[in-house]
């Protein structure tokens, strides 16, 4: 199996996006939206992220093979139960939604 051609793991993307997106809520001029829920918000959507990321860590751990995308070389064995059986990529809509409970604690359009 071909290696992959991109070698910028995905949570180093997942910290650039959300340090691009604080810069850009911190210096540009658009006006913050008032949420009063907003830290119940933000930190529901980041638990709920990090729950569904770790439950595709440890259901690859179960499995004994690999979590690293850029080898997929590593990979012993197909996963689809647990978490897998509702998404294919759990890690990353784990890291999807952290990010959006960041944006949702930046309360910057």
């Amino acid at each position: 199996m071909r290696r992959l051609e991109a070698r910028i793991p995905p949570p180093l993307v997942a910290l650039v996006c959300g340090a691009a997106a604080w810069g850009l809520a911190r210096w540009s001029p658009a006006p913050v939206v008032e949420m009063p829920f907003r830290a119940a918000l933000a930190a529901t959507l980041v638990a709920a992220g990090v729950a569904v990321a770790f439950a595709g860590v440890l259901r690859f751990r179960r499995a004994a093979t690999t979590v690293d995308p850029l080898h997929p070389d590593r990979a012993s064995a197909l996963v689809t139960a647990g978490i897998y059986r509702h998404t294919r990529n759990p890690m990353y809509l784990g890291m999807a939604l952290v990010l959006v409970g960041w944006a949702a604690w930046l309360a910057h359009p």
